[in-house]
């Protein structure tokens, strides 16, 4: 818990429904209908946020039955108030198969995370008791090569959220597409 700045955050099952604090000022978040944290807001001195927060994924080549780590980066977050994160990016099932996301090696490494794998798509959730600093990787996303695009594909967001909706984000896909692959045609001639 955070007493000092107005927020409290735990992890849990509450059973509190948010009609029951709606002129209250608490938000509480949701993923995948179950509860992971009540947040309790000062409005009044809630950190303003500023312009949105750039979050992408790189643009990427890939092989027939690798495995691909692709990080899910934002722009600088420092002073913007983050303290939770809900993203959804979903994918060709065809192309494409999700294994995984680890914190490691992330700005929000340490923090609490779920996750859900679905046919196309995964669901993750990440809270913390402080708010995040910094830039770089918040989350990476491992996912199998099944087959190869016949040209490109992406690995959409279908959600990325901070908080409640504050600070506002802007979003990058990844393109996905086969690596080039050098071919050498000729002949070749043996002298003896």
């Amino acid at each position: 818990s955070e007493y000092g700045n107005g927020k409290v955050w735990a992890v849990g099952d509450f059973n509190i429904w948010a009609n029951d604090y709606a002129s209250q000022n608490i938000g509480i978040d949701y993923y995948d209908n179950q509860q992971l944290a009540l947040n309790v807001f000062d409005w009044s001195c809630t950190t303003k946020p500023g312009a949105a927060v750039v979050v992408s994924m790189p643009d990427t080549c890939v092989k027939l039955g690798e495995f691909i780590l692709i990080p899910v980066n934002v722009s600088d977050v420092t002073d913007k108030g983050v303290y939770s994160a809900e993203i959804t990016l979903s994918f060709d099932k065809s192309i494409l198969k999700a294994t995984d996301a680890t914190l490691l090696g992330t700005i929000a490494e340490g923090r609490l995370m779920f996750f859900n794998k679905y046919d196309d798509s995964i669901r993750i959730a990440i809270s913390g008791t402080s708010p995040l600093s910094g830039s770089g990787p918040l989350v990476y996303v491992g996912f199998n090569v099944l087959s190869l695009p016949k040209d490109s594909t992406i690995i959409h967001f279908d959600r990325m959220r901070f908080n409640e909706g504050i600070p506002p984000v802007t979003t990058k896909d990844a393109v996905i597409k086969p690596c080039e692959v050098l071919q050498i045609s000729g002949v070749i001639r043996y002298c003896l």
